[in-house]
């Protein structure tokens, strides 16, 4: 018996997202399993893959893999084959909101019929069951972050200021912004200051077929894009200019703001940058000389640096450098921050460099040389820095050398001794003459061969080793026989000088105090040699302690008994070469009443000491706090 089967062909495809994505550079994959429902094998299989996006632009899907099955080219009745597409997102697909894809898959019965068959998803929302694309929806964000920031002031002159701004936008979105526009109204941020200009717009980030606005001002023109400036997710888009205000009325009272707008985001997300009024403008000054003394003719090296104090930028500035009578510019010789060839425009006795720009906290070294031609004592070299108008910003920075005088010519020499000034007058008496009458031209103590011995003052010999010092701080120390020199101890001027010296009172010999004025003070005059001596000796020291006792009604006078006391003593030492040391012990009062009080008594004794006595009365006085 036979029976007739009638060969009823059929498929069924489904295709399903297995691995969703939702960011560019992320991948897709779509799953196709076609079962063959029909009662016949299909063979020459073949899986055709369409991928567009939501907006209808067609993708490349790439290729249609085989992952599950018997047969790639056979499928047999109830089997299934299942079948992967792979594919990576790219902006433009975000962009378009998403993916979608069908996948149609043929097969050959063994008649020789074709039966064919588009993929359905599990999820049939669109009511076409024959026809229902597997969709990926792809939820992109709009988002822009806008910053805005100033750069330092740079100072132009006292009334005129440049800010550099920079606008940076950034896409923090996953879409592309597109229309993007970038608005700046720098009218409004200015006041109460004006607007000069506006300089150097710029843009960078953006793609697509806008670009700037070069009729942008700031004022009439506040937009700083044209066209469709487009910006991609993750990039950041910098605007950038610069605008010269004129701040006679003031700075800028408000920050100033960009507005940044575009298709999807039309409400304007501001970013804003402050300005405040920098500081006057500042620049400190320094100038060192290589050398501290020259001779006539020689060449003396300076080194200047200029140091902007302030975080401003300072431009138009002049660099000064005023040299004095005596000195001239070595040509050539300046180096101006590390450049050689920057010589200064020379105006009489000036050096100038001009149209300097000084950065924030920056320094500028200059360096040169000049000679000295002539003048005297000291060459007083000066650096300072003028602003675009001519006002002084700076210190006035100053490198003095003394130019070393002509011994002969010049100088003032001191010669001198410390002696032992043992009849207390403060004068050093010669030899004591032993009666032997003149000394004559024949007068010879040698023999043959021998020189005479040298003899020495033997009144008062001088004091060995014995410190003194002048009032720059030179010490000097006398020799065996207590002599010192002082070579060209001052440069008087012509009219004369003072010179003072001091002797050490520390140095002396154990017991010795000084006769004489301590300190010293001579005239001198040009090419001359003054003589200076001080005398020292041992003397009776008499010590006469005074409290507040000794003194009436808690004034300064002297008690009567103190008087008579001291009148006393007087008589005792009138023939003793003597010192009287007056100390005063403080209790409760103060040191301006004790000196008062040790005047007083200075004084008295003084009064008493009538000068008959054959030396001078040395006063010592000290304050003591009583224990």
């Amino acid at each position: 018996t036979d029976l007739a089967i009638a060969p009823t062909p059929a498929l069924e495809v489904i295709k399903v997202i297995s691995q969703p994505a939702s960011a560019v550079g992320e991948t897709v994959v779509f799953e196709i399993t076609a079962t063959n429902t029909g009662n016949v094998t299909l063979s020459d299989l073949a899986v055709t893959d369409t991928l567009t996006a939501l907006d209808d632009s067609p993708r490349d899907p790439g290729p249609v893999v085989l992952i599950a099955g018997d047969s790639a080219d056979v499928l047999a009745v109830g089997a299934r084959n299942t079948y992967e597409v792979r594919y990576v997102l790219t902006q433009a697909d975000v962009n378009a909101g998403g993916l979608q894809n069908l996948a149609e898959v043929t097969g050959t019965t063994p008649a020789g019929d074709v039966v064919q068959r588009v993929s359905r998803d599990d999820d049939d929302t669109d009511g076409n069951p024959e026809v229902d694309p597997t969709v990926l929806l792809v939820d992109g964000l709009s988002a822009i972050a806008v910053t805005k920031t100033a750069s330092v002031p740079i100072r132009l002159s006292p009334t005129e200021v440049r800010y550099d701004f920079e606008i940076a936008v950034e896409n923090t979105g996953t879409i592309t912004q597109t229309n993007l526009q970038v608005r700046d109204d720098l009218r409004a941020f200015a006041a109460p200051a004006r607007v000069i200009s506006v300089s150097g717009l710029t843009a960078s980030g953006l793609s697509g077929p806008g670009g700037i606005d070069r009729s942008y001002d700031g004022v009439d023109q506040t937009r700083t894009l044209r066209g469709d400036a487009q910006l991609e997710p993750g990039v950041t888009a910098v605007v950038a200019f610069s605008v010269v205000l004129d701040v006679s009325a003031g700075y800028p009272a408000q920050p100033n703001r960009a507005e940044v707008t575009s298709d999807t985001e039309e409400a304007a997300i501001v970013g804003s940058a402050v300005v405040t009024a920098p500081p006057p403008a500042e620049v400190r000054v320094t100038k060192v000389a290589d050398t501290q003394t020259a001779l006539l003719g020689a060449t003396v090296g300076y080194t200047l640096t200029f140091t902007n104090v302030n975080r401003t930028i300072e431009r138009g500035l002049t660099f000064v450098d005023a040299l004095p009578a005596g000195l001239a510019y070595t040509p050539g010789s300046a180096v101006f921050d590390g450049r050689t060839e920057s010589e200064p425009v020379i105006d009489g006795a000036r050096l100038e460099w001009r149209n300097v720009t000084l950065g924030p906290e920056q320094t500028i070294t200059v360096t040169l040389s000049a000679r000295v031609t002539g003048g005297d004592g000291d060459l007083a070299n000066t650096a300072f820095a003028l602003d675009s108008s001519g006002a002084i910003i700076s210190n006035r920075a100053e490198a003095v050398i003394v130019r070393r005088p002509e011994a002969v010519f010049d100088c003032g020499d001191v010669i001198g001794k410390v002696f032992d000034d043992r009849n207390l007058n403060g004068y050093q008496d010669g030899l004591v003459s032993d009666g032997t009458g003149a000394i004559t031209d024949q007068t010879y103590d040698g023999a043959k061969f021998t020189a005479p011995p040298v003899v020495l003052p033997d009144g008062e010999p001088g004091l060995a080793g014995v410190r003194l010092s002048t009032v720059n701080g030179t010490v000097l120390t006398t020799d065996a026989y207590g002599r010192f020199s002082v070579p060209c101890a001052e440069l008087p001027a012509n009219i004369g000088s003072n010179f003072t010296l001091k002797l050490d009172e520390r140095t002396l010999p154990t017991g010795y105090n000084v006769t004489t004025e301590n300190p010293r003070t001579v005239r001198l005059t040009p090419g001359t040699v003054a003589k200076l001596n001080f005398g020292a000796a041992i003397a009776n020291v008499v010590r006469i302690d005074l409290t507040a006792q000794a003194f009436a009604g808690g004034g300064a006078t002297p008690v009567p008994a103190l008087s008579d006391g001291i009148a006393a003593v007087l008589a005792q030492i009138r023939d003793v070469p003597s010192v009287l040391q007056l100390s005063y012990y403080t209790a409760d009062e103060g040191r301006g009443l004790a000196r008062a009080r040790l005047d007083a008594v200075d004084d008295l004794i003084r009064s008493l000491w009538d000068g008959s006595a054959d030396y001078s009365l040395i006063i010592e006085r000290a304050i003591r706090a009583a224990q």
